[in-house]
């Protein structure tokens, strides 16, 4: 994908370089018919597609396509090398992006964590209690939670009164609040 936008980055800078008239033809293959010429003074034609060493084009006046070979419309190295900083500057701010989520997801994870200790840890307290209290009706209560392809979690929480009645609760949260729900 990379190199193909660096294909179409190069043949956009590379078409308005400098003045070159060249053929366009149906299909990426010098054998197919020639279906217009390009003139790069004129300005005429956009890239769309680069695929080997063809670039498609799209003309700007009547939405023509066709197809044009690389080497006949090369540009110059300083106009390559703007190109090239532009696509690196527009990665590296993507990868910026991407390791700022990351972090937003570890530390709501994190929070997450901390809630299912605290619960596991008075839950455990209450068991106790129950264990060591004469006469005590059996209950429980159970938390369970999963996280889902579409920034959500699903939570489940199920529990068992001293009347032996069941009851199960489901909610289906966003991840970014997670660090925010009270059980």
């Amino acid at each position: 994908m990379k190199k193909h936008l660096l294909g179409l980055a190069l043949a956009s800078i590379s078409i308005n370089s400098y003045a070159v008239t060249t053929d366009i033809y149906k299909n990426a293959d010098v054998k197919s018919d020639k279906v217009g010429t390009l003139d790069t003074n004129k300005n005429d034609y956009q890239p769309v597609f680069s695929k080997g060493n063809w670039t498609e084009v799209v003309n700007n006046n009547d939405g023509s396509i066709g197809w044009v070979e690389n080497d006949k419309i090369k540009g110059t190295a300083s106009a390559e090398v703007d190109i090239f900083s532009d696509i690196n500057s527009q990665a590296d701010s993507l990868l910026k992006q991407h390791r700022e989520m990351f972090k937003q997801m570890q530390s709501q994870m994190t929070s997450f964590d901390k809630n299912m200790a605290s619960l596991q840890t008075d839950t455990s307290k209450i068991m106790q209690t129950a264990k060591n209290t004469p006469n005590s009706k059996s209950y429980f209560k159970s938390v369970t939670m999963h996280t889902n392809d579409d920034g959500t979690a699903t939570v489940v929480e199920k529990s068992k009164d001293s009347d032996g009645n069941t009851t199960e609760e489901t909610k289906t949260i966003p991840t970014d609040k997670l660090n925010s729900i009270k059980i």
